[in-house]
C-alpha cells in the first residue's frame, strides 16, 4: 500500500511488474493507492502479459483530471474515486471493490472491445454488488461487434440508484 499523495503532473507510467524481473509474470503484484490522486497528466498503467495484477484505488477525495489507461494484463479496481477520464485497453479489467463488493467512480469511462467488467454480486442475505459510477460519460470503443443478450448497467453516484446508462456486452465476431 502506498498511502502518500501523487500528482501526476507529465505523461506517466505506473508498472506492476517486478523492476528486476520486468518481463516475469510471477513477480508482479498489485498496488494499492490509498492517498489523494491530483494533477492533468496522462498515466498508463501496465502489468506483465500474464500476470492480471491489479492498480487498486481506496481514496474517494482524488481530484485528478487526467486520462488513466489501463493496459494489456491490468487490473483497475478499488473503492475510490478518480474524477478524470479511464480507458480500459483491449485484454484489460475493471473490477470495483477490494476483496469485497464496492463502489469504482470514474469521471468516464472508455471500455475497449476486448476489456472486462468483473463484478462480485451479492450472496443469500447481502444487498451490497459492486458498481462502477461513471460520472461524465461513457464510451465504447468497438470493431466488428454484435450484441450479446447480456446488460451490463452503470450508476449515477448519489442518494437514489439512477440509470445513467445501459449497454449491451458486446462479443467479437
Amino acid at each position: 500500500t502506498f498511502s502518500s499523495n501523487i500528482n501526476v503532473t507529465s505523461a506517466s507510467m505506473m508498472s506492476l511488474a517486478d523492476a528486476f524481473f520486468p518481463t516475469m509474470p510471477e513477480y508482479a503484484r498489485n498496488m494499492t493507492l490509498s492517498g489523494v490522486i491530483s494533477g492533468a497528466g496522462s498515466l498508463n498503467v501496465a502489468a506483465p502479459i500474464g500476470s492480471a495484477k491489479s492498480l487498486i484505488i481506496t481514496n474517494t477525495g482524488s481530484t485528478y483530471s487526467g486520462t488513466m489507461t489501463v493496459t494489456t494484463d491490468a487490473i483497475f479496481a478499488g473503492t475510490g474515486n478518480l474524477p478524470g477520464a479511464v480507458v480500459i485497453n483491449n485484454n484489460a479489467d475493471i473490477a470495483p471493490g477490494n476483496g469485497g463488493a464496492g463502489k469504482l467512480t470514474t469521471g468516464s469511462l472508455t471500455l475497449s472491445d476486448a476489456s472486462k467488467l468483473i463484478f462480485e454480486l451479492a450472496g443469500s442475505g447481502d444487498t451490497t454488488d459492486d458498481e462502477v459510477a461513471v460520472i461524465e460519460g461513457l464510451q465504447r470503443s468497438l470493431e466488428n461487434q454484435y450484441a450479446h443478450a447480456l446488460d451490463v448497467r452503470f450508476w449515477r453516484p448519489g442518494g437514489e440508484k439512477d440509470l445513467v446508462e445501459q449497454i449491451q456486452c458486446w462479443t467479437s465476431k
